[in-house]
């Protein structure tokens, strides 16, 4: 009944009442109109362009501070998620760029018969925000190792947030509000003067924001004791797209973000058009300069369930 449903959704590029008539009788008759009208309102959109996802999460081992668990989810069909844990190692901190090589290698193989984008994304705890994926490669064997920003639309995600249900719903929400209208000017850049007196949790609640600038990259460590700072408050606040560069100046960030987001759909470009300032010939701006800015681009309609310890092979 699911597989007639999308047919007569979809079929011709626009639905077919005749299908769609023969369907609501025999749900009728099953006595499966509700269940299949909560399905049809539930399931994600196909997606116009199909794209392909690999997340990796990286987390710190408690009782030991020199190794980290790795694990990975690979999308290998662009309608289905969430994919199926691919693995679980655990490895030293010192071997995460090698590591994380092994799995991209491994995962173009599968998706060796497949023709199109991909995404590789890194499922980062606060501790590990600051790893310098954007400038991590990949075929490092091979003495030739390429850059991951050539390749893919690189980004981060937070993990914090993806544990945290009650922060889930203003995350719904800002998302769902800029796929809806992906305008430019819905990006908020802290340290502006004319705002510095307001703390940064009143001012994200204006639901007008959905992407934040950092002034500076976040620190390893929210204060337990003070206000919260803008990472935390962004995150929870629901907003899915944060900002930073290690080393830009606030004037030089400003004019490589407008031509980031310059393209008419703002927003919903951001990480093809992140990926294009890789080029040199793409971009007026130095290549160390869209090299190392780092993106975090958090999609609510993508999150992996982590309730069960994640059991990792020692390597």
């Amino acid at each position: 009944m699911t597989f007639l449903g999308l047919l007569a959704e979809n079929a011709g590029g626009k639905p077919n009442p005749m299908i769609e008539g023969w369907l609501a009788n025999q749900a009728r008759s099953l006595r499966l109109a509700p269940a299949l009208g909560n399905q049809r309102l539930t399931r994600p959109p196909i997606p116009d362009r199909p794209h392909l996802h690999l997340l990796i999460m990286l987390e710190p081992v408690s009782a030991d501070p020199t190794r980290c668990t790795l694990a990975f989810w690979r999308q290998d069909d662009p309608e289905v998620w969430p994919p199926s844990l691919g693995g679980v190692r655990e490895i030293g901190i010192e071997e995460v760029e090698l590591r994380v090589d092994d799995v991209i290698l491994e995962t173009e193989g599968v998706w060796s018969g497949q023709s199109m984008s991909a995404s590789v994304e890194f499922l980062l705890p606060r501790t590990l925000i600051n790893l310098p994926v954007q400038r991590w490669a990949k075929e490092h064997d091979t003495g030739q190792p390429q850059p991951l920003r050539y390749g893919y639309r690189l980004g981060i995600r937070s993990l914090e947030r993806m544990r945290a249900r009650h922060w889930h719903r203003a995350w719904h929400v800002r998302w769902d509000s800029m796929v809806k209208d992906p305008a430019a000017d819905r990006l908020h850049y802290s340290g502006r003067p004319e705002v510095e007196d307001h703390p940064i949790d009143a001012i994200l609640s204006d639901e007008h924001w959905v992407g934040l600038v950092l002034a500076k990259p976040p620190s390893p460590q929210a204060k337990p004791d003070g206000a919260p700072d803008e990472l935390t408050s962004a995150l929870r606040s629901g907003l899915p797209v944060v900002l930073w560069h290690p080393d830009a100046e606030p004037e030089t960030l400003r004019e490589l973000l407008d031509w980031v987001l310059a393209a008419e759909s703002g927003f919903n470009e951001l990480p093809d058009r992140r990926k294009l300032a890789n080029s040199g010939m793409a971009v007026p701006f130095k290549n160390s300069l869209a090299h190392d800015l780092v993106v975090m681009w958090d999609d609510p309609k993508r999150v992996i369930v982590l309730d069960q310890p994640l059991i990792p092979t020692r390597l």
